[in-house]
């Protein structure tokens, strides 16, 4: 599997081939869990569980993420591969704006050290010794599209809308983004994304390289994905 690492710092906002899931290994939706993981087949999928905030990313659902991660880490023997998602209609819009106006409360300092820490909950998926898809089902903005740029494989719904939308907000496209975007899709795509803040959808997405699929709607992202995934771990 290719080489992982973190870079940090920034913020905003079925089952394949119709398989049950054949176990649970931390929690589900029904029981309100932040973050799920399901093992269908060889196939590790982790689910954002916020739908009613659109997925936004706060500590607890790094938290959250970060010990499904750990789990994966410790043992990832089960699996083949990862797919990586969100719950209802969003993938995730971003940090949580909630929480990031309180940033505004701490010493500069202190500040960059708790973005690069929050932010590094997130990227820890690199930490993961399996290739891992992220299913964009729906929105995809800001941190939110920092994190599905850290996955190795992004399918996305062709109308989700995506965008690092960091300079409309007067900050620095933190997270990796300056790495992710040029790496995936080149220096003036990453350019034009990141000092416009432009949002595009899916569609346009495929044609600038930011995802390598684009599918119907959301749920039938999340359907390519798996099935993706599911060769992929039928390589391993």
């Amino acid at each position: 599997h290719m080489l992982r690492f973190t870079l940090g710092s920034s913020l905003h906002a079925r089952s394949l081939l119709g398989l049950r899931p054949m176990a649970v290994a931390a929690g589900n939706a029904a029981n309100g869990e932040l973050v799920t993981l399901e093992r269908i087949g060889l196939v590790a999928r982790i689910t954002l569980n916020m739908p009613d905030k659109m997925n936004a990313m706060n500590l607890p659902l790094a938290d959250a993420f970060g010990k499904v991660v750990a789990t994966l880490v410790a043992d990832p023997s089960p699996y083949g591969a990862v797919v990586v998602t969100g719950a209802g209609s969003s993938f995730s819009a971003g940090g949580d704006l909630y929480w990031l106006r309180k940033r505004h409360e701490e010493a500069p300092n202190k500040n960059a050290q708790i973005m690069r820490e929050f932010y590094n909950r997130f990227l820890c998926v690199r930490q993961i010794p399996l290739p891992v898809v992220a299913a964009i089902n729906g929105p995809a903005i800001g941190a939110g599209l920092c994190f599905a740029m850290a996955c190795d494989v992004r399918v996305a719904a062709k109308t989700a809308k995506l965008g690092f939308t960091f300079v409309g907000l007067g900050i620095h496209p933190g997270m990796g983004a300056t790495h992710f975007v040029a790496n995936a899709a080149g220096a003036e795509t990453a350019a034009r994304l990141l000092l416009t803040g432009d949002i595009i959808s899916g569609a346009e997405a495929k044609d600038l390289g930011i995802v390598s699929q684009v599918a119907e709607d959301g749920p039938a992202a999340v359907e390519a994905a798996m099935a993706v995934a599911a060769r992929m771990a039928a390589q391993a």
